[in-house]
């Protein structure tokens, strides 16, 4: 009986040594990898925690923030997310903890850039001004802006507004002091120019200066750019100087860089062609542009005096034919639209003689009075029905041709012997010019009735 006791008391000790071996191990202690630490906003940091004994048997660690707008904790990572301080708590579950003080700095600016480091604008106008702040992790990013002369420019959280025509700076600044500048240049846009001449008369070859005047005064725009709007008439270069090239109208215009534009209107006659020599001759290559013209020809000497032109589709014209000293004046063929090219005068002389081919002039009126062969200036119809009277104080013929201002010859008004004084009945249209060819030896007289005052002509004009 006492052996099986003893039995059994072995037994239960036994098995009370082994629950013994089989109980809980409770954390006794956590350690933190560091007891503090400094950070900046935006940045991250690892925290480990270790537990002891090594083989606790529940080693799980929780983490907590005492402050998360200062610091966020998970799994050890700590952010950073404002300036400050919070304590990092690294705890288990049976309360056994540890702690990091972390102290959050705030990032400072090191550097402003504007996207622009000058400009220009014009009165009344606004434009954005942007920016970029470095380190990208700045804590405080707030900018206040300044202008040097709100009378020039104001500006407003980087929008900038033109006031009034000047310079000033523009100043972005941040919280701790750090500046970024920009120029800027007021300016008043062009509302207009004026060419110094609104129309200008030229003989081919002729060169006219023009000149424009921007608007406003104040105004910094004040180029100009030169333009023809038919430069087989006129051109024209960059500083305004014009050269007239053929007969015709054109208009030159000055265009401010923001397309403000005048102009002057520019009519191009020929120049004058001037002829010498003496006896027989032949005038090659003659060439005269479009328009209506007038040869004058003078002859001294007591024989022949012809001349004759022929064109370069051979075409002639039989300007004068006569004896003697001569000075008179006959229509020259105004040609096709390119005007007469290559054509030839013929000259037969028996002494000195010139020839002057000139374009007829627009400057004449409707009473007209001369000597000799004349070709009269250019004068406006009148819409109305005209009694023209006429009259010759001379011996020989007296023939008077009636041309429009195309050069197109509209009839004969006139065609006597000797001494003459009559009239016709003529109605002539007040939007389009006129002018006659008068043959006559001695003087002579054109009066529509129009009390217009006398243009008198001569044979060399």
């Amino acid at each position: 009986m006492k052996k099986y006791l003893s039995i059994t008391l072995l037994l239960t000790l036994l098995v009370g040594i082994l629950l013994t071996g089989c109980g809980k191990v409770d954390v006794i202690g956590v350690t933190l990898s560091n007891s503090a630490v400094a950070i900046k906003i935006n940045e991250t940091f690892v925290l480990t925690a270790t537990v002891t004994p090594a083989d606790a048997s529940e080693p799980m660690v929780y983490w907590e923030s005492s402050d998360t707008s200062v610091a966020t904790v998970k799994s050890g990572v700590v952010t950073a997310v404002g300036s400050g301080q919070a304590t990092i708590t690294a705890f288990t579950k049976n309360g056994i903890n540890n702690t990091c003080t972390v102290t959050v700095e705030n990032v400072l600016t090191k550097k402003i850039k504007l996207d622009k480091s000058s400009f220009t604008m014009m009165v009344g106008a606004t434009q954005e001004i942007h920016y970029t702040i470095l380190p990208e992790n700045v804590t405080d990013n707030t900018v206040s802006w300044e202008s040097s002369n709100p009378k020039v420019a104001v500006v407003d959280k980087g929008k900038v507004t033109a006031k009034g025509v000047g310079s000033c700076v523009i100043t972005a600044s941040t919280e701790n002091g750090v500046k970024a500048k920009c120029e800027l240049i007021v300016k008043i846009k062009p509302t207009g120019v004026r060419v110094s001449k609104p129309t200008a008369s030229l003989t081919t070859g002729d060169t006219l200066q023009l000149s424009a005047k921007v608007l406003p005064a104040n105004t910094a725009y004040k180029n100009i750019t030169w333009e023809s709007s038919d430069e087989k008439i006129a051109t024209v270069d960059s500083n305004g100087k014009v050269t007239a090239k053929t007969a015709g109208t054109c208009k030159i215009y000055a265009t401010t860089s923001n397309n403000k534009y005048d102009y002057c209107t520019v009519t191009v006659t020929q120049g004058v062609l001037e002829f010498s020599g003496k006896g027989n001759d032949t005038l090659t290559d003659v060439n005269v542009t479009k328009g209506v013209y007038k040869i004058i020809m003078t002859h001294e000497g007591k024989g022949v005096f012809k001349v004759i032109g022929t064109d370069s589709s051979g075409g002639a014209y039989t300007y004068i034919d006569t004896k003697g000293n001569y000075t008179g004046s006959n229509l020259y063929a105004n040609g096709d639209s390119s005007g007469v090219k290559n054509a030839t005068i013929k000259v037969a002389a028996t002494g000195k003689w010139t020839l002057k081919i000139e374009a007829i002039k627009n400057n004449g009126t409707d009473h007209i009075s001369g000597t000799g062969d004349c070709v009269t200036p250019m004068f406006r119809g009148t819409n109305k029905k005209d009694i023209v009277k006429m009259k010759n104080e001379a011996d020989g013929d007296f023939t008077i041709f009636l041309f429009d201002e195309t050069g197109k010859k509209l009839g004969t008004l006139c065609d006597e012997i000797d001494n003459y004084d009559g009239s016709c009945d003529v109605t002539l249209d007040r939007n389009k010019y006129y002018f006659f060819v008068v043959f006559s030896q001695g003087k002579w007289t054109i009066d529509f009735g129009n009390k217009s005052s006398i243009t008198t002509v001569s044979p060399g004009a």
